[in-house]
């Protein structure tokens, strides 16, 4: 959803903040995998690796998109979606794909021990060019709430389909680890779907002259409600020992 987002909404072209906010995500991202080894948090290798995480991941997804648009300039989004899922699959297949990620051992190289998170950095940078995507396809509609959540909804059965055929070309089901194309298509259903659900709401608090604060207020501080979200989710997991909790307890 947060790369959905950084592709959905309008990108800053300000050199210096680019800048800002690329020096921002290696800071955050080599102080998280430092923190996290110093402080022996317990967390799980299969999610983007030993020492890879998701603030690295979108470090390397936005210098993805930079260098595309250097090397192709302002390219449809549908022709990058297209790019970056071939770019994905040819990448996966290379290295042996399922098998590879599933039973390789996590000794031997950085690649070996990180395949999650540098695998999936092309299908991670395809979730930004989905965003951008559904925002031209918005655009289509300008000022018209209702003709947009109805495309919104259309979007999302469009993009269900291509999950329930992509699955059945490939035989697979949805894959967080592989990020295959069933779970690639699938976030996109589900993300365009909680649009649809906002732009109705929109309407209808319009309607009755009302303002959805709560979406004003995550929509202006989303990056900063993300870092406290990670920060209390870690004092959770530090303050108790989460992987050892009973069923019982956990529920």
């Amino acid at each position: 959803a947060f790369m959905f987002s950084s592709g959905l909404v309008p990108s800053n072209k300000n050199f210096h903040f680019k800048k800002k906010k690329m020096c921002t995500l290696a800071f955050l991202g080599l102080f998280r995998t430092f923190s996290l080894k110093s402080l022996n948090y317990s967390e799980h290798a299969s999610e983007y690796g030993i020492h890879w995480n998701f603030f690295l991941t979108l470090l390397f997804a936005e210098i993805f998109v930079k260098v595309w648009r250097k090397v192709f300039g302002e390219i449809s989004p549908v022709k990058s979606v297209f790019a970056f899922l071939t770019f994905h699959w040819i990448l996966n297949a290379t290295f042996g794909g399922r098998k590879f990620v599933f039973e390789a051992e996590r000794s031997g190289s950085f690649f070996r021990a990180n395949r999650e998170g540098i695998l999936g950095l092309f299908g991670y940078t395809t979730f930004f060019f989905f965003g951008e995507m559904t925002k031209t396809y918005i655009l289509i509609f300008k000022t018209a709430k209702a003709k947009i959540s109805f495309g919104l909804i259309i979007l999302s059965f469009s993009f269900a389909s291509l999950r329930f055929l992509s699955e059945f070309v490939f035989q697979e089901s949805p894959s967080r680890r592989l990020l295959n194309f069933p779970f690639l298509f699938l976030c996109a259903s589900l993300n365009t779907a909680a649009l649809s659900v906002f732009s109705l709401a929109s309407v209808f608090f319009q309607k009755a002259k009302k303002r959805l604060f709560f979406c004003e207020i995550f929509g202006r501080n989303f990056v900063q409600i993300f870092l406290f979200a990670n920060i209390l989710t870690g004092s959770v997991n530090l303050a108790v020992d989460t992987l050892d909790v009973k069923a019982e307890n956990a529920a």
